[in-house]
């Protein structure tokens, strides 16, 4: 008889796609505040990484 164990490892993969220059964050119309732009992409992808132990 032969025994297997199997050992699964949890990953999050992260993707983004279509920034096509996209790399300001832009005023949200009538709320105030700032929307997109690569700093909140970073911001995101940082907690992420902090929350997540295998992140790509």
């Amino acid at each position: 008889m032969v025994e297997t164990t199997t050992k699964l490892k949890k990953f999050t993969i992260l993707h983004s796609n279509d920034m096509h220059g996209d790399f300001l964050a832009e005023a949200k119309t009538g709320q105030g505040g700032l929307i997109g732009g690569l700093s909140l992409l970073s911001g995101y992808i940082n907690q992420v990484r902090q929350t997540e132990k295998n992140t790509l």
